[in-house]
């Protein structure tokens, strides 16, 4: 993936509107759709089970709190299946790449090595905003291609508040000594952290470039005319895969 540009990263799978993504559906409507790879979010729940899930709580309640099948329940009363990682991998294996988005401290290398079961380390990929997390990574499994994200919210894995998060906020301005750091392989960015002279200083350095999360038309258009970008994760990979079609067509 690392090698190539204009990927096309289904988010979740596809996102719309009644549905956050992250189902077996979401992600068979992705690759329906001509994404080239499925990026995924993966928590653990209470009973020590990965799950295919953004969110830290569900119905008000922490997932880590609660059992696997606790979780399966409220899901589908809810009208949303939630898959256990295992099951999203038995389902897509020797069908896509992968990205995986380690969600929480601690539990990234029982992850990793279920994932490795199935698929290769040349065809999964994998991402944190944790610097921790991906040094770690790299260190465990030293085959795999690791990526720092960049671009986190006030509700961010690390809790900061205050001034701290606010300094925190500088250093995806300037991210090259967490890249070195922590040795990882790509940087994937929020889209609007792009404007601040990032291509430049990752051109510089040669870091493969992944940007979320893209949904608008003009910006795909933007991103793919560059040629700079690696990997687009967007929620319409119809619609990317469009734009790329209609810019091969003219060339």
């Amino acid at each position: 993936m690392l090698d190539y540009k204009n990927i096309i990263i289904g988010h979740r799978g596809c996102r719309e509107r009644n549905n956050p993504g992250n189902t077996l559906e979401c992600f068979e409507k992705a690759l329906y759709e001509g994404a080239d790879v499925l990026e995924l979010d993966v928590r653990t729940t209470r009973d020590r089970i990965p799950i295919v899930f953004h969110d830290s709580e569900i119905e008000g309640q922490r997932i880590k709190s609660l059992s696997y099948d606790q979780i399966r329940e409220i899901g589908e009363a809810n009208g949303l299946r939630i898959p256990t990682l295992q099951q999203f991998l038995i389902y897509f294996e020797e069908k896509t790449k992968l990205l995986i988005e380690l969600k929480e401290r601690g539990n990234a290398r029982e992850i990793i090595a279920l994932a490795l079961k199935y698929f290769t380390s040349q065809e999964l990929f994998v991402q944190s905003f944790d610097d921790e997390t991906v040094k770690k990574m790299k260190t465990s499994f030293p085959n795999l291609k690791v990526g720092l994200l960049i671009g986190i919210g006030r509700d961010n894995v690390f809790g900061l508040k205050g001034l701290k998060f606010w300094l925190w906020k500088l250093t995806e301005l300037f991210p090259m000594s967490r890249i070195k750091r922590t040795g990882a392989d790509f940087i994937s960015v929020n889209y609007a952290l792009l404007w601040f002279g990032m291509i430049e200083k990752l051109q510089k350095y040669k870091i493969p470039l992944l940007v979320w999360t893209v949904n608008q038309k003009k910006q795909l258009i933007k991103l793919m005319k560059s040629k700079q970008i690696n990997g687009i994760i967007t929620d319409r990979t119809a619609v990317a895969l469009k734009v790329r079609n209609n810019l091969k067509n003219k060339t």
